[in-house]
């Protein structure tokens, strides 16, 4: 199932830096992206997991996989920033969407599946 996500503004600095280091690393099969949650989000590889930063749907990864953390954290290896949580969703592609689609922000996951407005729906199905 599809999911949606929010990049807080107060996160952009520090995701700009690491889609660089990740895109410039693209070729390498063990490079990744990664989010980490206290739940287990109830995705499948090649699911495509949207991201909305300053009020639109920017651009979509395809999930790889979501596997529980032993020690409950992960240090990212472009910021070396911890980040806490029981499960890690990792993704290494990367789409821009061309002419942006406007959401406000929000926190947690909304499932594409779940979202009541049917045109949002609908343009996200095409990708």
């Amino acid at each position: 199932m599809d999911i949606i996500v929010t990049t807080p503004k107060s996160e952009s600095k520090y995701s700009r830096q690491e889609a660089c280091e990740e895109i410039s690393n693209a070729n390498d099969a063990e490079s990744y992206w990664f989010r980490t949650y206290s739940f287990e989000p109830k995705v499948n590889k090649g699911d495509k997991i949207f991201f909305t930063e300053n009020g639109f749907i920017t651009g979509f990864s395809k999930i790889l996989c979501v596997e529980r953390l032993e020690d409950k954290e992960k240090e990212c290896d472009s910021t070396f920033r911890i980040w806490k949580g029981e499960y890690i969703m990792k993704f290494n592609t990367w789409t821009w969407i061309k002419e942006k689609i406007k959401m406000k922000g929000f926190q947690g996951i909304r499932y594409t599946d779940n979202l009541k407005d049917w045109k949002l729906k609908a343009m996200l199905s095409t990708y």
